[in-house]
């Protein structure tokens, strides 16, 4: 139920109206009452997606938002909200333990090196792109003789080009096999919770993906939080960090 800027074109805006319709028109027209829990309403979202979801919120016995841009949108349309945290937080997470007997991690992770963890989504425009497979590709290369580098990809929905795919990209740019053997990209077939919990393997975290930077948190490490989105610099602004622009990204600061 987020309402926030569309990916994918019309297919996005689509998808966006089709839950709408699941999940706010269909159940007042049959007279249930609706709790709409953890939302996030932005201004950057389609302006037909925006009013539909406002007027349909209207009739909500409850609202709660995740962040405070959601909060001051919708009381500026007179639709009372409060405010509570990303949904994400009512999520279990197992133990560093737990995690480290996982078959994948059990056969990779390697304590001794630095352990890095990357949340990353191909940027819309082309010039992002570009610098932003730089900055990795070069990052890798100052740094993969002592550090593992550990890719997820926290969207990898079949049907668009997905962080999988992205991260597959940057493989493939990387020529040298001493880098490509620092590279680990974590399966996606893991549960939910094995997936996130795993952060807490990693000594240090980049996250563009808004849920990769709430797990991160979660897990009481340090990261850098990549903000392509508003939703994004909402959260990263909630806990206290400064966004860092697409175009601002500076990892050879990083050590």
């Amino acid at each position: 139920g987020i309402v926030c800027k569309a990916d994918r074109g019309i297919i996005g805006f689509l998808y966006q109206i089709y839950m709408l319709f699941l999940y706010l028109f269909l159940p007042r027209l049959f007279g249930k009452k609706i709790y709409a829990l953890g939302l996030g309403v932005y201004s950057n979202s389609n302006p037909i997606v925006l009013h539909i979801a406002t007027r349909l919120l209207k009739s909500a016995e409850i609202i709660t938002v995740r962040d405070y841009h959601s909060l001051v949108l919708l009381k500026s349309k007179q639709i009372p909200a409060q405010l509570y945290k990303d949904n994400s937080y009512l999520m279990a997470l197992d133990s560093i333990e737990v995690v480290k007997n996982e078959n994948f991690f059990k056969t990779n992770y390697d304590s001794s090196k630095h352990n890095i963890g990357l949340a990353l989504l191909k940027p819309d425009n082309a010039e992002d792109e570009k610098s932003l497979i730089l900055e990795i590709r070069e990052y890798i290369d100052k740094n993969y003789k002592t550090t593992n580098f550990w890719f997820y990809a926290c969207d990898y929905q079949d049907n668009f080009f997905n962080d999988f795919l992205f991260i597959n990209k940057i493989f493939e740019l990387i020529k040298k096999n001493e880098q490509k053997k620092s590279i680990k990209i974590v399966p996606t077939h893991l549960s939910p919770g094995k997936f996130f919990s795993s952060f807490k393997l990693m000594d240090y975290f980049i996250s563009m993906r808004l849920h990769g930077s709430i797990f991160a948190y979660r897990c009481n490490m340090d990261f850098y939080g990549i903000s392509y989105d508003e939703k994004c610099t909402s959260f990263l602004e909630s806990i206290g960090k400064k966004p860092v622009a697409i175009s601002d990204i500076t990892l050879f600061k990083l050590k």
